[in-house]
């Protein structure tokens, strides 16, 4: 009996992974790939790689604790094998290129939220009776927190301290990625971040999340407010627009860059540096220590 060989098919994802890697691949996009990959995603044609599939691998990514910025890798490493597939539909087909929505869109965006801003946003989530969107949306903008660093806390996370004038402040413990501690900081809340804290963990367990909400349906309502705000052409204006806005207020009343930094679990002071044209008549006054040096130098060579 003749053997039939047996035919790899092109198609299959770990195939086109394959081709992209031996043209030269970077090795942690590669990676994250074929963990999504063999993971989640299964070995399916590239064809069959819809925005379900990946709206499910960011779900599934998210559910076992991976950080945004990983998810978002991810993303891009997906991204990068479907388009090299699909720019060569002689041989892979013509097929639609699904669409990948990112947890942080983009790093470097400049937008920030106005206080009249905020108070439209308000009006609207109320409006529409989303007041557990809401009281999400207020806590990012007073905490700066990420919205799966939100999402993610649990209630023991929450604590309690005294100060020495006996005043009592309540913070989160972030425990940032489990293996790096990447991201781990305390963040002190506002009186109103506290409050909704407060009135969400009265009935919980200790190992119960605080925010029981969903991760795509806050982005959702969110489009959904932001067009009744008049913003939907707006591009800038998305989620993470609260965690800037958090960072350039605090610039704004003076706190240094370097507080702000450890406040937003920055691990770069680059990342920090953008917020630092809030701050220009702060920067200038700072040379104002100078002046008050009332003792000219008579010997400079004494000094050199």
């Amino acid at each position: 009996m003749d053997i039939v060989p047996i035919r790899t098919n092109h198609k299959l994802l770990m195939s086109v992974h394959a081709r992209v890697k031996k043209e030269g691949w970077n090795k942690t996009q590669a990676r994250l790939a074929e963990r999504a990959i063999e993971d989640h995603i299964g070995n399916i044609e590239v064809s069959e790689v819809t925005t379900a599939t990946i709206d499910e691998l960011k779900q599934k990514l998210f559910a076992t604790g991976v950080a945004e910025g990983t998810i978002d890798r991810t993303m891009t490493s997906i991204s990068k094998l479907l388009k090299y597939a699909h720019r060569r539909h002689e041989l892979y087909g013509d097929f639609k290129m699904p669409y990948i929505e990112y947890c942080n869109p983009d790093n470097a965006r400049d937008r920030y939220m106005s206080e009249e801003e905020e108070l439209e946003m308000i009006k609207w989530y109320q409006h529409k009776g989303w007041n557990d969107l809401l009281d999400f949306n207020l806590f990012a903008l007073d905490t700066g927190m990420r919205k799966g660093e939100g999402l993610r806390f649990k209630v023991k996370q929450v604590h309690l301290h005294t100060n020495k004038e006996g005043r009592e402040r309540m913070y989160v413990r972030l425990l940032g990625n489990t293996s790096t501690k990447k991201h781990q900081r305390s963040v002190p809340l506002t009186d109103r971040a506290a409050a909704i804290v407060t009135s969400l963990i009265k009935d919980r367990e200790p190992e119960d999340v605080v925010f029981d909400l969903n991760y795509w349906t806050i982005g959702t309502r969110f489009d959904q407010v932001k067009a009744l705000m008049g913003l939907e052409e707006d591009k800038q204006f998305v989620f993470h627009t609260l965690r800037h806005t958090y960072a350039s207020r605090l610039v704004q009343q003076g706190v240094n860059l370097y507080t702000v930094g450890q406040l937003m679990g920055h691990t770069n002071p680059r990342m920090t540096q953008r917020y630092a044209h809030f701050a220009p008549e702060h920067l200038l006054d700072a040379v104002d220590v100078l002046n008050s040096t009332t003792s000219p130098i008579d010997n400079v060579d004494s000094i050199i």
